[in-house]
């Protein structure tokens, strides 16, 4: 997301270059919505599953160091 905000940034600023690349890096890093889609109906039917595929999650029942 960042990236998206520094290209619009650059771009309203007249700096095409910087603006360009930060879109380069922003369509490099965006997340893949097709690839969520088709992981949705598979990670609804297993918890374990989807709760690995999210960025930030707790593992209940591991010990905390």
């Amino acid at each position: 997301m960042a990236h998206y905000n520094l290209m619009l940034l650059y771009r309203a600023l007249g700096d095409d270059e910087r603006a360009g690349a930060h879109e380069t890096r922003y369509l490099r890093y965006k997340a893949d919505e097709t690839s969520q889609s088709l992981a949705r109906e598979y990670r609804q039917t297993d918890p374990f599953v989807n709760n690995e595929s999210l960025p930030i999650h707790e593992h209940r029942g591991a010990e905390v160091p």
